[in-house]
């Protein structure tokens, strides 16, 4: 791909984040193109449809948060962070990670999507196990319910209040997975 081509690419995916996680799954995909300042038929060229686009992005915030627990590994409490991030992606693509789901012709890209997450999330949990951070039988399982957990506490909870409530809920998640006393 040029690099032009490829910047224009990385913008869309970048404008369509933006747009998806403040405004919602159904922000019309011309005023995420009008946004990048591209034309529809770039957005099309590069995206088939809507799905596609949510898939990269998703793509994107997996990559962005394995950087950022390798950037932060000898932090005590990256692997509630972790959850966290996966919590809150989780809330805000909702709608557009069940549009995908249930979209077949993007069953292998979402069975490497999959396997990246699994790939990361196993990082975080393999190393808040060697830190410390979390119990020894915490399952890759246990994470993705816990995630699921945080996901429809974010959704059921007002906006203006969800940084008070994500604070407690850490607070539960730390004594509940935190390690067991000898």
């Amino acid at each position: 791909m040029r690099k032009d081509a490829l910047e224009r690419r990385e913008k869309l995916i970048a404008v369509a984040a933006e747009l998806f996680e403040n405004e919602g799954y159904d922000v019309p995909l011309e005023l995420i193109a009008e946004r990048a300042g591209i034309g529809r038929g770039t957005l099309y060229r590069n995206f088939r449809d809507r799905n596609a686009l949510v898939l990269e992005i998703l793509k994107m915030r997996i990559n962005q948060i394995a950087e950022e627990i390798e950037r932060n590994k000898d932090d005590m409490h990256a692997f509630f962070r972790f959850l966290a991030h996966i919590g809150l992606l989780s809330a805000k693509y909702v709608k557009g990670r069940q549009s995908v789901e249930n979209d077949p012709s993007l069953a292998e890209q979402r069975e490497e999507l999959k396997e990246r997450a699994d790939a990361v999330t196993t990082m975080a949990l393999e190393r808040g196990k060697a830190t410390g951070q979390i119990r020894d039988d915490l399952t890759l399982s246990d994470v993705y319910y816990l995630a699921r957990m945080l996901e429809s506490t974010v959704l059921a909870t007002a906006a203006e209040e969800r940084e008070a409530v994500m604070t407690r809920m850490f607070t539960i998640l730390v004594e509940g997975i935190g390690p067991r006393p000898a």
